[in-house]
């Protein structure tokens, strides 16, 4: 408002500090910016003359801020570098020596700002300085800053329109002068104190800013109840001042552009904000929640050998992070905290809306990877025009091969199930059981997770559409659906026995109950033990995952069979040939305690029923079982020599006697 009022009457520059990242390159922008507005334009030479002098002044101003081995170049030009590559502190002094003798015949600074004055007496129009945020700068970019205003503070008809915290800068200044508030009244003639705005003109503001940005838009109603919540409770509280308000919004829009990509908004909007209130105004909080998320050199090998001890750890750091902070800000951060695991319903719902709370959008948040839809919103519109059609998806689970493409479609694909409708649900879970049916084994490395095998793609996507599927009844009969549509049975058995874990383990499924999968089980499993009990489980393309399947539907039926095994000497082979010698190694078979007719039964298999890779698990069982055996040989002396040496001690041996 103030600069729209003197807009007609003067020149308007805006500086901005805050854009540089140095303060040797933000005293030069300074007098890059005032030079391009004070200074006449042309080849004449008297404008020629004066640009040379005001230039010439700002680097010999330049120079003075200068500090270190850079003081050199404050007296000659380039003696910085040349300093820094002398082999000696005395031959750096000796080319200072050199500049000042250079030097000696120029103007002084008092009598280069007279003739910069005289120079500026015949502007026609006043100009003026706008410089804003200065209290967003650090402690030495504010000093910088000041030093900057108080060298060109005298210049004729060139005025300062100076907006910053009053408090925040006396604290930067306190290091570097005496009394900050003398060296501000110096500078500063003529001091404004905004009026504070009520609460309900900042709510108006606020409210209006960010619905001029969008992020409301398409919102269900329980993520706009969180919006509000954080409006409500971390923003409008945390906001203090109109300038405050204006500053956060300022921030939020012009990083939006980098989390909307393609139309697709990679961020939960009440997450986005609180996080945001979080690195503005309790960095601390902020770096925590960062370094608990990024990608440094070793990071995810620590994350697996503190697995167990890291929630602590990460609880721990969070709450030393925000006992630091001074209220109110410690309450805000609270409560900006505990919005990020609010009304989170489930992990495909959190994934669904891009929440901050999840594994794969936190890093978005922190711009550790790119903020993208993993998927282009072309090629999801065209996707699901496909699962309209009466094409196969053959064509296009041929992408699925590679792996990276795989995971940006099952992630797309987890995150937007809600937007399917009943029938492409049915057909994209019919051609995912066929799929993972026909697929083969892959191999894992030790940063790869097993989380990327075939079986966890089709079980997350699987488990996201059935969850989309609000009435409990519909999910089970969408899936029987699948399951005869594909006549697949191992992919639907670990779909199926994954939620049957997730009962057993944690009391709670993602989308069943309990007795909704009795029946499947049932079936699933009966088809499963035929196949196993045939032997056609070992033509399967992935006979492992295909066992694993089957022990999720059928565990009775399984330990029968692996009681049986030592009995049947071609079952036993294909076990030893697809299943140990194809998937398991070295430390997995070390410690196998074999039961003795097993055992017994591994050692006299005809040979030639084994393959290369039977063959190498038979010796390493063989081997690792009399490893055990002398293990335990070992263990035992060891306790009959304890017990010895303790029936002695409580009957000594009398040497008489003996």
């Amino acid at each position: 408002m103030v600069v729209e009022r003197i807009a007609s009457a003067a020149s308007i520059v805006h500086f901005e500090p805050w854009m540089v990242t140095t303060k040797e390159s933000l005293a030069a922008e300074f007098f890059a910016v005032l030079g391009q507005a004070v200074l006449p334009s042309g080849d004449k030479k008297q404008a020629q003359l004066a640009r040379s002098r005001f230039y010439r002044y700002g680097s010999k101003i330049v120079g003075v801020l200068a500090v270190g081995a850079k003081a050199a170049g404050a007296i000659v030009p380039g003696a910085s570098a040349a300093g820094e590559a002398a082999t000696s502190i005395s031959s750096a002094l000796d080319l200072a020596a050199d500049g000042l003798q250079a030097r000696s015949t120029e103007p002084t600074l008092r009598e280069m700002r007279q003739s910069i004055s005289e120079d500026l007496s015949k502007l026609k129009k006043p100009i003026v300085v706008v410089i804003d945020d200065i209290d967003r700068l650090d402690l030495d970019e504010v000093r910088t800053t000041f030093q900057l205003i108080k060298a060109c503070a005298d210049f004729p008809n060139v005025r300062y329109l100076l907006l910053f915290d009053r408090e925040q800068v006396f604290h930067a200044l306190e290091g570097s002068v005496n009394n900050p508030q003398a060296f501000l009244e110096k500078i500063v003639n003529q001091v404004f104190d905004l009026p504070e705005a009520t609460t309900k003109q900042r709510a108006k503001l606020l409210d209006d800013a960010l619905s001029e940005l969008g992020l409301h838009e398409g919102l269900p109603k329980q993520d706009m109840e969180r919006l509000s919540i954080v409006f409500d409770e971390v923003l409008l509280p945390g906001l203090q001042t109109v300038r405050h308000v204006k500053r956060f919004v300022s921030t939020v829009r012009s990083l939006l552009p980098g989390v909307i990509v393609d139309s697709f908004r990679n961020i939960d909007p009440a997450d986005f904000l609180a996080l945001e209130f979080l690195r503005q105004y309790a960095p601390a909080v902020y770096a925590v929640l960062r370094d608990e998320q990024a990608p440094a050199p070793g990071g995810r090998v620590a994350r697996m050998v503190h697995d167990e001890e890291w929630p602590q750890m990460v609880a721990d750091r969070r709450q030393k992070a925000i006992d630091d902070l001074p209220e109110p800000t410690k309450a805000l951060a609270k409560e900006a905290l505990d919005s990020f695991s609010s009304a989170s319903t489930s992990e495909s719902a959190a994934h669904a809306a891009c929440r901050f709370e999840t594994d794969y959008w936190r890093p978005v948040y922190f711009g550790f990877c790119d903020a993208r839809a993993k998927i282009k919103e072309a090629d999801w519109m065209a996707f699901r025009s496909l699962l309209d059609s009466k094409k196969s998806l053959r064509s296009w689970l041929k992408q699925w091969d590679d792996r990276d493409l795989r995971d940006r479609w099952v992630t797309a694909i987890c995150a937007r199930a809600t937007e399917l409708s009943r029938l492409q649900r049915l057909k994209l879970m019919s051609a995912l059981f066929m799929w993972g049916d026909a697929h083969g084994h892959e191999e894992t490395s030790l940063l790869q997770f097993e989380q990327h095998e075939w079986s966890f793609a089709v079980s997350f996507c699987c488990t996201a559409m059935l969850e989309a599927t609000r009435d409990p009844k519909q999910r089970i009969e969408l899936l029987n659906q699948a399951i005869r549509d594909s006549a697949a049975m191992v992919a639907p058995s670990l779909v199926v026995g994954m939620e049957g874990e997730r009962q057993r383990k944690d009391g709670w499924g993602h989308w069943a109950q309990r007795e909704d999968l009795t029946g499947l089980i049932q079936d699933l499993g009966e088809r499963m033990t035929g196949e196993v009990r045939s032997g056609g489980v070992w033509s399967h393309p992935d006979p492992e995952k295909s066992i694993h399947a089957w022990i999720y539907v059928a565990e009775k039926e399984k330990d029968a069979w692996f009681d049986n095994l030592p009995d049947d000497k071609h079952q036993l082979a294909k076990y030893l040939n697809h299943i140990v010698g194809s998937h398991m190694d070295d430390k997995n078979l070390s410690n196998w305690r074999v039961e003795k007719k097993l055992l017994q039964a591994v050692r006299d298999i005809d040979l030639s029923l084994l393959t290369e890779k039977g063959h190498w698990a038979r010796q390493h069982l063989l081997d690792s079982a009399e490893r055990l055996k002398r293990q335990d040989r070992f263990f035992e002396s060891d306790e009959n020599e304890e017990e010895e040496t303790q029936a002695e001690s409580e009957h000594p041996v009398n040497g008489d006697d003996s």
